[in-house]
């Protein structure tokens, strides 16, 4: 039967476990639509070391293999993926061997965690590859250590989604890092449906506000807003004039405008 989704690094000859349903294509007839899948693990120390022996180890023989799972049993999986140190308890292996082993069960089951991972805090298959492609095996990293990051690198992410995902990881709504995450969302997505270089000071308030009550049901102190918008003024994420606040790349941009008008006008004229 012919499957269609969102994959990632399918590999011939393994194992999977798609979930999804079937429908009717008025071309192609039946197909299995897939929304998520996930690799099936080996699970007797038979089938592991058929599967570490298989061709997608190189180097890896049966009689290595045998070692692996004796010394590892049988979640010697998870074990390598989520501490490849591990291997330096199988005596016998090379440099080699490790690093084939690792690499290999990283890329498979690694990027399937954290697919699954994705998955769980609401982000589809086709959102949660874009983002493993950026990031790789740093993704769960870089989620977990600033999920509003994802807003400025990868598209398709904004900050509805950026803060489903916050509220998963349990970033209180009240946090300086959602409030300063929903500023520079605000003054972004003003800028670029109106094409101004800069907003005013209330008008950048009342839809920082009105974003971070839209996202959760809890009511956010202007107060708060006032001091991180201040706070980050201050270090020079955004720029503030008179009241006016701009991004830091069209503040720079406007400036250096404003300094090659000046050269032209103060240069001397040369005669054709």
């Amino acid at each position: 039967i012919t499957m269609t989704g969102n994959f990632g690094r399918i590999q011939e000859g393994a194992s999977y476990k798609f979930y999804g349903e079937m429908t009717n294509h008025p071309k192609y007839g039946m197909q299995f639509k897939v929304d998520r899948y996930e690799t099936s693990q080996p699970s007797s120390s038979e089938s592991l070391i058929n599967y570490l022996s298989s061709s997608q180890f190189k180097g890896i023989g049966e009689k290595t293999a045998e070692k692996v799972v004796d010394a590892l049993g049988e979640n010697v999986i998870d074990s390598i993926v989520e501490n490849p140190a591990v291997l330096n308890q199988v005596p016998g292996l090379s440099k080699k061997q490790k690093e084939t082993l690792e690499e290999v069960l990283s890329n498979e089951y690694g990027m399937q965690k954290v697919i699954l991972q994705l998955n769980r805090f609401g982000i589809d298959n086709a959102l949660a590859f874009r983002i493993y492609g950026k990031y790789e095996e740093r993704t769960s990293e870089v989620i977990r250590e600033n999920p509003y990051q994802l807003i400025l690198e990868i598209d398709g992410i904004g900050f509805n989604r950026a803060d489903m995902i916050a509220e998963h990881l349990e970033i209180k709504a009240d946090a300086d890092e959602r409030i300063q995450a929903a500023i520079y969302y605000a003054l972004f997505t003003i800028c670029s449906d109106s094409g101004d270089t800069y907003v005013i000071e209330n008008h950048l308030i009342e839809k920082t506000i009105a974003i971070l009550e839209r996202s959760r049901s809890f009511l956010i102190d202007r107060e708060l807003v006032e001091s991180n918008l201040k706070e980050m003024s201050e270090e020079g994420r955004i720029y503030e004039e008179e009241g006016r606040y701009f991004l830091a790349t069209i503040y720079h941009s406007e400036w250096g405008i404003v300094r090659s008008i000046e050269f032209l006008l103060d240069g001397d004229e040369t005669p054709i």
